[in-house]
């Protein structure tokens, strides 16, 4: 928008013509934003549940994408948009409660389960151990909390990250005697989806907010596990007016990591629900400027379990996989301020090379970064299959991420419509 006044202001003298073009250029671009917002809002929004696995929040979200497929004009593949398939989950469901020494501590803000934390019940003598044994295994018992310090990890190296996650691993498995287990945090923790329940509850618990001398805790929690949950990706299409069969793939996934318990919730703003919100301003467009190439429009569930939607996708398609002539996933487009980063840039270098020119000629972005192959969004098994595949991602902004705070309130939008600019202009020169 800001590229296109300035254009507008220097080759045109500022006449009533100019000014109307101005304001109408304004509001076509500012409508984009405007709608991004009322999408995020919407699948942020505490009714959603977090769109995870509890209390139906990825079916929420769901619903609410067919209604929007359907209000934007998107054809089904078939009689429906949704893709169901199957998956094992665990959820955190009803309110846990941690008492250290007495004081209760916040869930979501001072501590989170590890997703796999199975229901435990009682109180647990604390024990904590620094420094580290050689043996994990064998101390405590059923009554005991065994309580480790990240921070004594050497994870600068990757010996030291290897003895971490081995010692991680342990504690949650047969092979350890313990009731509890509490990792204590210095800097963040982010909380994650599980597919299997571990042998013991595994906390982690910010530095911050553990009290000195700690004796005691009591700990009350409880789990769902399903081993068949249900979800839908959500798949509609903008058939091409000249070549029907050759496909350009829009991708992101609505699903985010649901609830712990059932007053703490993940909302997922930037983590991605932006990516979802462009992934409808794409559609929104290309519904009122008709292309020339089939456009595909996929809005992924499961990413946050381990991309399975995407991979259920692929060895499922709704399509010929080998008539997409590009993909592009949308996943973290919330910030921009530093520019964007290009996953596969290095693998479809022409395509990259590309994009940098046109982004260059237009001025959206301040870089554009190219990276390699990634196993990190829902871009990868399309990639893995033969699809040429981009996965953007916007960097700079807030930091937010996989945890309470990733909410749309301080979601920037920094360039949210440069962004938007430069994919539309990249997919339209093919």
């Amino acid at each position: 928008m800001n590229l296109l006044l300035k254009k507008v202001s220097k080759f045109l003298k500022p006449t009533i013509l100019s000014v109307a073009i101005i304001v109408a250029s304004f509001n076509c671009s500012a409508q984009d934003t405007t709608y991004a917002r009322e999408v995020i809002e919407k699948l942020t929004s505490k009714i959603m549940a977090g769109r995870g696995y509890v209390y139906d929040g990825d079916k929420k979200a769901a619903a609410y994408l067919l209604n929007e497929y359907k209000s934007i004009g998107l054809k089904p593949f078939g009689k429906q948009y949704f893709q169901p398939f199957e998956f094992a989950v665990n959820s955190i469901t009803n309110s846990p409660s941690l008492k250290v020494n007495g004081i209760v501590l916040k869930p979501g803000i001072d501590y989170v389960f590890d997703p796999c934390t199975p229901s435990a019940k009682g109180k647990f003598k604390v024990k904590t151990l620094v420094p580290l044994p050689l043996d994990v295994t064998k101390i405590g018992n059923k009554k005991s909390a065994l309580v480790i310090d990240k921070s004594s990890f050497d994870l600068t190296n990757p010996d030291g990250k290897q003895k971490y996650y081995e010692t991680a691993r342990l504690l949650k498995t047969k092979e350890s005697s313990a009731g509890l287990i509490i990792e204590k945090e210095p800097k963040k923790f982010i909380y994650h989806v599980s597919q299997t329940v571990c042998e013991r509850p595994y906390i982690k618990v910010l530095s911050d907010a553990w009290p000195k001398n700690v004796k005691k805790v009591k700990l009350k929690v409880e789990n769902t596990f399903h081993e068949s949950y249900i979800s839908n990706n959500v798949v509609g299409f903008i058939e091409g007016s000249k070549n029907p069969d050759s496909f350009i793939v829009f991708t992101a996934h609505y699903d985010h990591l649901g609830m712990m318990g059932n007053e703490t919730y993940f909302p997922g703003a930037n983590d991605d629900a932006s990516g979802t919100a462009m992934l409808l301003n794409l559609a929104k467009h290309y519904a009122q400027n008709p292309p020339e190439h089939s456009i595909v429009f996929i809005a992924f569930a499961a990413e946050e379990v381990g991309l399975l939607g995407s991979k259920y996708f692929v060895d499922n398609p709704l399509i010929d996989l080998s008539k997409i002539k590009f993909l592009i996933n949308c996943d973290i487009v919330g910030t921009g301020g530093e520019g964007i980063t290009v996953v596969n840039g290095s693998v479809f270098v022409k395509e990259f090379k590309k994009l940098v020119e046109i982004n260059d000629e237009n001025d959206y972005l301040i870089k554009v970064k190219t990276r390699g192959k990634a196993r990190n969004s829902d871009h990868y098994w399309f990639t893995e299959a033969g699809v040429p595949s981009f996965f953007i991602y916007t960097m700079g902004g807030i930091t937010a991420y996989h945890d309470v705070y990733d909410v749309p309130e301080t979601l920037p939008l920094t360039e949210y419509e440069d962004l938007f600019m430069l994919i539309r202009d990249f997919v339209d020169s093919f």
